[in-house]
């Protein structure tokens, strides 16, 4: 039988118990604070480590670094689930930060005439001309809508939906069912791009805001993460690199940002440290604003900041990788594009978002490889999929796509890989796009930029645009 205690000593016992599995409290002050270490935090980290500032942390919810940069292994590959490509060269400052550095490789992806069969939903081949000649009108029409488009009021799809008969008749494409499919099939190509389940979801105004690079794109030979030892001077000199990664805190998810009432801007983490700072960046992405800003930002943020975040908008765009025993393929054609029907309204299986892949294509210097593509919804529903459903769906589409078309097996897949973007609540989607909310709101990704300054003009609370 237990003795009796005073009520006080019973009170205090279950504090001293309940403290063991409570967050260990603990305050401490730096001179920045930067939220998310992905290539913004590396960069903005970096570069105030290069200017003397070295009272820094840079708190990452992740168990790593990169943020939507993640390069995995797969085989004796290295392969992306976040950022693969760069994307031009004149102008570029990733493109300018590596090419010194023999880091970069050329990519056959979009340059070889002839490398893509088209394939309908009967697994018949397009011939290639017909197929090259819709690619055509839909880039000649993008080469427009960067001029004709500042002044537009309507979306992305408006405006190709107008222009798309004129094109066509211009090259004589005259069947009607397969110019429906080509559409569809171009809306979820131009979604990859944007992040935009729909073109008719993106400001065709907002598309001026982007700067094509001018020149060839280009892939990384060890993969996208490399450009984060670019920021932090580790290539192409080991012995000078940053100690960016000593003032990393990974597992540091930010639960509060008390940004005003004080001298010092308070930052806590659900860890239970609290860091007081005079400046602190945030460089988390978008979908995180859009989920947590009002309850993480005290007091809440200025109303055209949040009008930004509410107004600008972000989709998911999710890759399926898949490594083979060999090359089971075409040895000429490198990707394998799914001309078919917007299944969004007449599909009602589980498996509809298999109906969604766009495209498969091989992996530069990695030919057991393909990638698979898919964007918007059907992108979330695949990520809450088992990886041996995803599999058995991709394997299914494949043959019934490309192994019927020329008549082959597909073998078994050695490894499956996914992206998940959308469901990690530390991204929620995977890049930002322009959508028409912005337009009629009346604000920018320059709006969202833009930092909160204190009293003094100094600026106390900085966003880099995700």
């Amino acid at each position: 039988m237990w003795p009796l205690l005073p009520a006080d000593l019973i009170i205090t016992s279950l504090l001293t118990i309940s403290n063991i599995f409570l967050p260990h409290k603990i305050t401490k002050e730096v001179d920045v604070v930067i939220v998310g270490a992905g290539p913004s935090g590396i960069a903005a980290a970096s570069r105030l480590l290069e200017n003397g500032v070295d009272n820094i942390v840079v708190l990452e919810a992740e168990d790593r670094i990169g943020g939507r940069i993640h390069t995995v292994p797969l085989g004796d590959a290295v392969v992306d689930l976040g950022a693969q490509w760069v994307h031009g060269e004149e102008g570029n400052v990733v493109f300018n930060l590596a090419k010194q550095h023999n880091v970069l490789m050329e990519t056959a992806l979009g340059t070889l005439v002839g490398s893509n069969a088209y394939i309908d939903e009967e697994g018949r081949l397009i011939p290639a001309s017909v197929a090259d000649a819709y690619f055509k009108v839909y880039l000649e029409i993008l080469d427009t809508a960067e001029t004709q488009l500042h002044n537009y009021t309507g979306s992305l799809g408006d405006y190709f939906q107008q222009q798309y008969p004129g094109k066509l008749e211009q090259y004589s494409l005259s069947d009607t069912h397969l110019s429906e499919l080509f559409f569809n099939w171009l809306d979820k190509v131009q979604g990859s791009s944007d992040a935009s389940s729909s073109w008719y979801k993106t400001s065709g105004r907002g598309l001026t805001s982007y700067k094509t690079c001018p020149g060839d794109n280009w892939v990384w030979k060890t993969g996208y993460h490399t450009v984060l030892n670019l920021l932090m001077k580790k290539i192409p000199d080991e012995s000078q690199q940053l100690p960016v990664l000593e003032r990393v805190s990974l597992k540091s998810e930010v639960t509060e940002i008390v940004w005003a009432g004080g001298d010092k801007v308070q930052v806590t983490c659900a860890n239970g440290i609290t860091y007081l700072t005079p400046q602190v960046i945030v460089t988390t992405s978008l979908g995180v604003l859009k989920h947590k800003a009002h309850s993480i930002f005290q007091p809440p943020l200025p109303p055209t900041k949040l009008n930004a975040i509410r107004g600008l908008n972000i989709g998911t765009v999710d890759k399926i990788y898949l490594s083979f025993p060999y090359k089971w393929w075409p040895q000429n054609y490198i990707k394998f594009s799914f001309i078919r029907p917007d299944y969004k309204t007449t599909c009602r299986s589980k498996d509809c978002w298999v109906k969604n892949i766009f495209i498969f294509h091989e992996i530069d210097n990695h030919t057991n490889l393909l990638c698979g593509w898919l964007v918007g919804p059907e992108a979330r529903i695949m990520e809450q999929m088992s990886l041996e459903d995803v599999k058995l769906q991709s394997v299914k589409l494949l043959q019934e796509s490309v192994g019927k078309a020329f008549n082959m097996t597909v073998p078994e897949p050695l490894t499956v890989l996914r992206s998940t973007w959308y469901s990690n609540p530390h991204f929620r989607g995977s890049y930002s796009y322009r959508s028409l909310t912005t337009e009629a709101l009346g604000v920018s990704a320059a709006d969202l930029a833009e930092p909160i300054l204190n009293s003094d003009g100094f600026p106390r609370t900085q966003f880099r645009y995700p």
